[in-house]
């Protein structure tokens, strides 16, 4: 298969930081496990949130990388 190493650094990045920002959430779910109610729904608010944004950004992303595939140079590997 064809591929540019271009390509595959910059989704390494992507998936890098995708990483940083599951293991940010996991954090915030381990707090929101000692916390009251009221707190406990808060937290759970936010993490929701900010999980729902990051598989919006990462199937943008996905998309954005499935049509540069088809439109950039390859080197055989």
């Amino acid at each position: 298969m064809a591929s540019s190493f271009y390509d595959y650094d910059d989704l390494l990045v992507d998936y890098e930081g995708l990483c940083g920002e599951l293991e940010i959430i996991t954090d915030v779910l381990e707090l929101a496990k000692d916390k009251d109610d009221e707190q406990t729904i808060l937290l759970l608010h936010t993490v929701t949130h900010a999980l729902k944004h990051i598989v919006s950004e990462h199937k943008n992303q996905a998309s954005d990388y499935r049509k540069k595939l088809a439109t950039v140079p390859t080197i055989e590997v």
